[in-house]
């Protein structure tokens, strides 16, 4: 019965480590994506208004906004480097699925930092944990 178990657990996640490889590699790509967004939206935010009657400033609240949009940004880009890159997508690519796995708590850590200043840029990161967390034993 426990050997039966295990093939399916090895089954189900033959059938998902493709998904888990794609979604790890290119992590760092879509949280870049989600943070060149948010620096976008912050300038569309902080800029004027221009009409034909002449420029109407942006309001406090929309000035505040685009300040957040550029912590978003910011914050995106320094997890990237220092955790997407390097420890997260060269070891999906790799496989090194023990070696993620040991770093269980810093992976879900990054995974909701991001899922805060990103929104879906933590996609890339939080798919493969999913999966490794529920689907590989």
């Amino acid at each position: 019965m426990a050997d039966e178990k295990k093939k399916s657990s090895s089954d189900s996640w033959a059938k998902v480590e493709p998904v888990a490889v794609g979604f790890g590699t290119w992590s760092w790509l879509i949280a870049l994506a989600a943070a060149i967004v948010s620096a976008i939206q912050g300038i569309v935010n902080v800029s004027p208004t221009y009409t034909p009657w002449g420029p109407i400033p942006a309001s406090n609240w929309a000035i505040g906004i685009g300040i957040w949009n550029f912590i978003q940004a910011g914050v995106t880009v320094v997890i990237i480097f220092i955790y997407v890159l390097k420890p997260f997508s060269v070891k999906c690519k790799a496989k090194e699925w023990d070696s993620i796995l040991g770093e269980k708590t810093k992976m879900w850590v990054m995974a909701i930092i991001l899922a805060v200043f990103s929104y879906w840029g933590c996609a890339g990161v939080i798919i493969p944990a999913i999966m490794l967390t529920f689907v590989r034993k």
